[in-house]
């Protein structure tokens, strides 16, 4: 998500909201042939998948009509900014690193230092 919308991408879909136990259905002719849906349906159960998570996330805080905004990058902290229709800046940041990373963030006349834990998402909202 992070990375399709730092492309200017104005929607991200998945291959599969829900897939089976066999990451299916998919087509024999190209797409995703591994790739797991928001959720594993397996008969009467149902299992959410880090898409749900990452799904519901972004949902919670980018609401439709947001727009995204220019961020910049750290080696290992990717970002990415969007403008809500509430004028609300909402900036997501995850660590791919395998130890805690430090950042500052200024925008406009907002500045604040944040240090995420390894290999986790942070939300800012302002």
């Amino acid at each position: 998500m992070i990375g399709a919308t730092r492309n200017w991408c104005r929607n991200v879909l998945l291959w599969n909201l829900a897939a089976d136990p066999h990451n299916g259905p998919h087509t024999d002719n190209g797409g995703c042939t591994g790739c797991s849906g928001a959720i594993t349906l397996d008969g009467d159960s149902a299992t959410k998948n880090v898409a749900y998570y990452v799904l519901e996330h972004f949902s919670q805080f980018v609401p439709p009509g947001s727009v995204r905004v220019a961020s910049s990058e750290m080696e290992q902290l990717a970002s990415v900014a969007f403008l809500t229709p509430q004028h609300k800046v909402v900036l997501v940041v995850s660590n791919t690193a395998n130890f805690p990373k430090s950042f500052a963030v200024k925008y406009h006349d907002t500045f604040f230092e944040a240090t995420l834990p390894s290999e986790s998402v942070g939300t800012f909202v302002w």
